[in-house]
């Protein structure tokens, strides 16, 4: 029962945070639900911003594999994970995507991973025989 209680508060959370995103949206002016042309450059705007963040992510930590160093700023990560988080929304939000569809497209993407390891995917992938 609590689990099905946190999910509960969980939807409502991302319900909210989107509700949000699509307020700050519209107060700068974007049109987070536009058609056409104009979708498609508002799209690949948040998608190079959304890269640009993982990029900032990177900065944060001592990622090359070569590097002796172990730096690793949490919080700064964490901040740009918030960033990229923000533009996924705005993502959502242009595409026309709710919270409902992407937890139920997320749920058959993790069933085909299941699988994939059940399937010993590792070693059809090394030898170029899966498809998905």
């Amino acid at each position: 029962m609590e689990n099905i209680i946190n999910t509960m508060k969980m939807t409502n959370d991302f319900d909210n945070a989107l509700k949000a995103q699509e307020q700050l949206q519209l107060a700068y002016g974007i049109n987070c639900h536009a058609k056409g042309k104009e979708r498609n450059e508002v799209l690949k705007d948040y998608i190079f911003c959304a890269t640009d963040e993982l990029h900032e992510a990177l900065r944060s930590f001592a990622w090359r594999s070569w590097s002796t160093k172990e730096d690793y700023n949490s919080d700064r990560v964490k901040e740009e994970l918030r960033d990229v988080f923000q533009f996924f929304l705005n993502m959502m939000l242009i595409t026309d995507m709710t919270p409902e569809e992407l937890f139920k497209l997320v749920k058959e993407k993790q069933q085909v991973n299941w699988n994939r390891i059940k399937n010993d995917y590792g070693e059809r992938v090394e030898n170029q025989e899966d498809e998905q």
